[in-house]
């Protein structure tokens, strides 16, 4: 049986105690956090720990192998989720300090309580139960927590890769991968009644890129035509208005296609939805959150000049950031941002950091209507459908293992939750259980 909610309280409050913070460059990082919250993990899960086997990849990713009795033909579950958290920041600015882990507001607060180590609280909690039950599954099931997870687009040995390269090497092929990146929302979002259980199937690509250009310094007094910040923002502005049209991807199509039946004005519309761009387009310009599911977008983030304002700049840029629908990718995007700046402007356009969209999974109506009997435990009437997730995960490094990589953490939305980077993290008590039934009742299935 399950704990109370108290218990996942009081354990994903001990998590978060633990300053488990990445690094791009793992030299800088202090592991000591980690191996402590791997000793909790092994104190507080016994059991778990004792059906298990586990390894350590890399410098500190755990890989966990529950070997199944009979598994046939069967192909393993591999359940993951990331240990690593971003950094704090100011200190002042939090609520309760980020690391004491205080319950408090009927919430759970700390660094790392939404993302993600509620989580791995979840998966750990839900198998102690099983294992305490008898449980026995009929296929392997793997648990895998990288550690750089947070910077894993950037960082030169992202602790996933590791934990699949390994898994690879052994010769292992996964029948069903399970990261963050989808969760339970309100029914708003698609515009029908109730709630959904968005189970993302894709995830978009990544690009960071730096616009810039170089000039002379000297005194603002005596500028001549020296003027590189006007350059720069008339290029700035061609690639701010470059056409970066909404799109229906396979997975979002299927999404409509499945809610056509809890329509009824615009069922025909659901049904066929890449053919009613007219009437979807406004809704998405209206809800940004949603819109990024079809559209590749753009962020203009930080801006630098001269240091001065009674000088001229030497130098002048823009940091940009872009998330990459399905179809798009980071070489033509930079292709077609260096032809817009032109050579003649002078600017330059490098690309800092980048990644392509995933390949979108199979979407495996058996195992969708798995996740529906799951959540009909926890939200009776609720609706499991395919989404795209616009973050990036560690789930995007399992694809040559396993053709149905799936992302949804178990959670609910909830306004008292995150925000997830931001100041005040916290996880709502109303919701902490969720994630923890979630696999609970999944995992029976199998």
């Amino acid at each position: 049986m399950l704990s109370n909610r108290d218990i996942f309280a009081e354990h994903l409050s001990h998590m978060v105690k633990f300053p488990t913070v990445s690094h791009v460059d793992e030299n800088q990082m202090d592991f000591e956090p980690f191996y402590q919250f791997h000793e909790y993990l092994e104190k507080t899960y016994p059991l778990v720990h004792k059906t298990f086997e586990k390894q350590v990849i890399g410098r500190a990713a755990l890989l966990y192998r529950w070997r199944a009795k009979e598994s046939g033909e069967r192909l393993p579950v591999l359940l993951a989720a990331h240990q690593d958290v971003v950094p704090e920041g100011d200190y002042g600015r939090w609520k309760y300090p980020p690391y004491q882990g205080v319950i408090a507001d009927h919430r759970v607060y700390g660094r790392g309580a939404l993302d993600c180590k509620s989580m791995i609280m979840g998966q750990f909690e839900a198998l102690e139960a099983l294992i305490a039950e008898g449980y026995e599954p009929k296929q392997d099931i793997y648990l895998a927590y990288g550690y750089n997870e947070e910077v894993g687009t950037t960082t030169e040995c992202p602790s996933a890769r590791l934990i699949c390269e390994h898994l690879k090497a052994q010769g292992v092929r996964l029948g069903l991968v399970i990261d963050e990146g989808g969760e339970i929302v309100s029914g708003s979002t698609a515009g029908v009644k109730g709630l959904l259980g968005n189970i993302a199937v894709a995830e978009k690509g990544f690009a960071s890129m730096e616009v810039y250009k170089t000039g002379k310094a000297g005194h603002l007094a005596m500028p001549g035509h020296n003027c590189v910040m006007a350059d720069l923002a008339r290029v700035l502005v061609k690639i701010a208005d470059y056409p970066r049209p909404y799109r229906v991807t396979a997975p979002m199509a299927m999404q409509y296609k499945l809610l056509a039946e809890s329509v009824d004005e615009y069922k025909t519309y659901y049904e066929n939805i890449d053919s009613h761009m007219d009437w979807l387009i406004p809704r998405l310009e209206a809800d940004p959150r949603t819109g990024a599911k079809f559209q590749t977008t753009l962020a203009m983030t930080m801006a630098s000049g001269s240091p001065s304002t009674s000088s001229l700049p030497e130098r002048v840029s823009v940091s940009m950031n872009l998330r990459l629908l399905e179809g798009d990718t980071v070489e033509g995007i930079l292709k077609d941002f260096r032809e817009l700046a032109g050579e003649e402007s002078g600017v330059k356009i490098e690309l800092t950091a980048g990644r392509n969209p995933s390949p979108a999974s199979e979407i495996d109506m058996g195992l969708f209507a798995r996740f529906q009997e799951a959540l009909d435990q926890i939200y009776p009437d609720i609706q499991v459908v395919p989404v795209i997730c616009i973050g990036g995960t560690d789930a995007f490094y399992y694809h040559p293992i396993c053709d149905r990589v799936y992302r949804f953490s178990g959670g609910r939305r909830h306004p008292d939750n995150g925000p997830s980077h931001g100041y005040n993290e916290a996880y709502s008590l109303e919701t902490i259980g969720d994630i923890p039934q979630f696999f609970y009742h999944f995992l029976r299935q199998f």
